[in-house]
């Protein structure tokens, strides 16, 4: 194994660093008597906070130029041994990157210090050079956290996370055992392997000493929070980056929000350390995910816009934000945006990820299907680059699908197949090739889920049922499908599925069950409205009418409204009704007007004449707003 394991986007380089936590205080006020070890100090301390950082600068790269400045500048005057401190961590750090670079650092640390960081910049060495069971004996000797972890990195070098997870344990240690640095990775690989209840578990373990010396901590709590609050299916999806579908299903419920605003602080927090530390790669990726979830926040999502929309003025930012940018409905110059990416990519001498999914938003913003698989086929090299080649493949599959040429689609996904296309995802593609020949059958999408029993293809069938209004055979899919995702927009679904298909008392019982989600949703207040409504209650059905704050979704139950109002004897609340709508008649279309003139006619009032006149200054020639007009003024002089 490299220093590089991989392990989430934060985490790139000294997997073989080990620490104790107690050494924080240790350099920067027990230990250092002068300007020159303080200054040692404390420049040691940010390499160690910077190394698990994606940065711009290789942590072997920083090592090298601090052991300049130790052994031949400004620092090599120093006889404290904090420096030799320092220098053994040079050693440690580039061990596995520098042998003959390592070993002079080791050396002249040696002479200044007899601190264990000397004996474990040994075992790295050791370890470097092939020798596992002599790196272990050197580290059997210290009895402390950051031996520990040592043993475990250097198990992990040699072997793989999971056996070094299993070292740990035969060797009689746990979680606590190791130093700040020890659990980050420790934590780090638990989320890699999809462990996820073990890493949410290490999480709340940790302490506010751990963050202060391995800040990128941050990211593993901000990582868990967000990881709680999402199905599990979705989990390894959220590890590398934010999702480019901005409909990915989280939790709504009440208290996974408030895990993902706990996210969303740790995010920030990791953000602002990446950058202190001079890594604003990490402290970006941390800061999308911050800014991402909170778009995804009814509470937060205003100031989230503006900053996102400031944030596309910045030349730093603007490629990596419009993608998310378009997603959440901003309008974008996309002539603009395509004349920058080409810059970019001159600038650079090549692609980047950050580029390839600019290309790739670019690409969902074509004016049609067709347009769409001919961009993802122009830049189909670049896109591999950096993107899965599948999930490039199989977006030109469904738009060359949805353009209609079938062949195309089909003679491409030939190829995918022969490349490795995974047989779940060849069945969608056939599915979506047969859609686009005609064959609508429902049969498919439920063959697909039953087949599979995956996630997108349950959303998929739910989806195809509701716009069928197959309500019954969608009751049991939608409630499948809220109970794995616990999403908002999967209770609306399920909700409407009982009101259509169960009785008003049943479509309460899951509202009142599930009042996290009504507070969240106008519809679904409407809806408890509405059954109130069928089952006589109307006090109840006019209170939670008054909740309603959305425009569309009041317009929608005006005549629910006017029915409660009828069936209570309310008469003073029609006459209040129809003023309001009298008020509003501009913005009104002609036929709610003489809707509101007959009701307005029943109740006696001066109104529904002028109502009349105002929904025929509406119209030029339009029979049924003419014969409605006509049979209002009729009744008037009867």
């Amino acid at each position: 194994m490299s220093e590089n394991d991989g392990s989430n986007p934060l985490n790139v380089q000294g997997a073989q660093i080990g620490d104790g936590n107690n050494q924080y205080n240790y350099f920067l006020n027990s230990y250092p008597q002068n300007i020159v070890s303080k200054t040692i100090a404390q420049e040691l301390l940010d390499l160690r906070a910077a190394r698990f950082f994606v940065g711009e600068v290789e942590p072997a790269d920083r090592a090298k130029k601090f052991c300049h400045k130790l052994l031949d500048g400004e620092y090599s005057a120093s006889a404290d041994p904090v420096r030799g401190i320092a220098l053994a961590w040079c050693s440690r750090v580039l061990a596995y990157k520098d042998i003959a670079a390592a070993k002079k650092s080791l050396e002249e640390a040696e002479k200044h210090s007899g601190s264990e960081e000397v004996s474990i910049a040994k075992a790295f060495i050791a370890s470097s050079e092939g020798d596992r069971s002599l790196a272990l004996s050197i580290l059997s000797k210290i009895d402390t956290l950051q031996s520990v972890t040592a043993c475990f990195l250097v198990v992990i070098h040699h072997d793989t996370p999971a056996e070094g997870i299993e070292w740990l344990k035969s060797a009689g240690h746990d979680f606590l055992d190791l130093d700040s640095d020890g659990k980050f990775l420790f934590i780090s690989h638990q989320l890699d392997a999809g462990n996820w209840d073990e890493a949410f578990d290490c999480v709340g373990k940790l302490v506010s000493q751990d963050f202060e010396i391995t800040p990128v901590l941050y990211f593993s709590a901000a990582l868990s929070n967000l990881l709680k609050a999402a199905p599990e299916e979705l989990r390894s999806a959220l590890l590398r980056h934010p999702p480019l579908d901005a409909s990915i299903r989280l939790f709504d419920d009440d208290v996974s929000l408030n895990s993902r605003r706990l996210a969303i602080r740790n995010f920030l927090l990791c953000s602002k350390a990446a950058e202190n530390s001079g890594c604003s790669q990490a402290a970006n990726i941390a800061s999308d995910y911050n800014l991402w979830l909170r778009l995804r926040d009814t509470e937060l999502r205003t100031d989230a816009l503006d900053e996102l929309k400031a944030s596309l003025s910045d030349s730093d930012h603007k490629i990596r934000r419009v993608p998310l940018a378009l997603q959440f409905g901003i309008p974008i110059d996309l002539k603009q945006f395509e004349s920058e990416i080409q810059q970019s990519i001159v600038r650079s001498g090549g692609i980047s990820t950050e580029i390839a999914l600019g290309r790739l938003a670019l690409a969902f913003e074509q004016n049609s299907p067709k347009d769409v698989a001919q961009y993802v086929w122009k830049y189909k090299d670049q896109l591999y680059q950096c993107l899965d080649r599948i999930y490039i493949d199989s977006i030109q599959i469904e738009a060359l699908s949805r353009s209609g040429d079938v062949d195309a689609a089909s003679s491409c996904l030939t190829e995918l197949i022969e490349y490795g296309l995974p047989e779940a995802q060849r069945l969608k593609l056939e599915n979506i090739i047969a859609e686009s020949c005609g064959d609508e059958s429902i049969g498919k999408y439920k063959e697909q889920f039953n087949r599979t029993n995956e996630l997108p293809d349950l959303v998929l069938l739910v989806k195809k049922l509701e716009n069928l209004s197959e309500w019954e055979e969608m009751h049991g899919y939608a409630l499948d499908l809220f109970e794995r995702t616990r999403s908002l927009e999967d209770a609306i679904s399920l909700a409407f599925s009982i009101h259509y298909c169960k009785q008003p008392d049943e479509v309460l019982k899951f509202l009142n069950e599930n009042s996290d989600f009504v507070c969240q949703s106008d519809q679904l207040r409407g809806l408890m409205a509405v059954s109130y409504y069928q089952l006589g209650r109307f006090s109840d059905a006019k209170k939670e009418l008054e909740l309603i704050e959305d425009s569309k979704v009041k317009d929608r139950h005006k005549e629910l409204l006017v029915n409660i109002a009828i069936s209570s004897g309310d008469w003073e609340s029609l006459h209040h009704f129809v003023e309001e709508e009298w008020k509003g008649r501009d913005d009104a279309n002609p036929q709610s007007l003489i809707r509101v003139a007959k009701l307005a006619q029943s109740i006696g009032s001066p109104r529904a004449q002028h109502l009349v006149e105002s929904a025929l200054s509406k119209v030029d020639d339009d029979a049924e707003i003419f014969i409605e007009s006509k049979s209002v003024s009729m009744e008037a002089l009867d």
